[in-house]
């Protein structure tokens, strides 16, 4: 009798298909979070010049939405030096990485508004 090897094969594949995917996944997620992350520097950045020229917040909220929808937007004085805060937060599409992260996961970002 011949040993079906193709069965073999796809029995194989079909026990490590769930493995492969939940890492490809994974490995989008944290990819989409360092992104995200990135972004978010970049804007708080953006934010401190532009409360620098003494732009009000709700401008400063409009038009860092206009780049890329945040969550929160914190302008907030603590020890005598003024902080900005922005948070975002994103949907996980691993399934079960919200037992290690919180689904939405939450990214901050803190920038200290140099004082002239």
């Amino acid at each position: 009798m011949i040993p079906n090897k193709k069965g073999q094969a796809l029995v194989e594949f079909v026990l490590i298909l769930p493995i492969l995917l939940i890492l490809i996944f994974l490995i989008i997620d944290l990819g989409r979070i360092i992104y995200t992350k990135n972004n978010l520097v970049n804007m708080v950045s953006d934010a401190s010049d532009m409360y620098q020229k003494n732009i009000d917040k709700e401008k400063i909220l409009e038009v860092l939405n206009s780049q890329e929808k945040i969550t929160n937007l914190d302008i907030y004085e603590k020890d005598s030096l003024t902080y900005i805060k922005l948070t975002k937060n994103i949907n996980l599409l691993t399934p079960g990485l919200n037992i290690i992260l919180k689904n939405p996961y939450e990214i901050i970002t803190t920038r200290v508004v140099p004082n002239e």
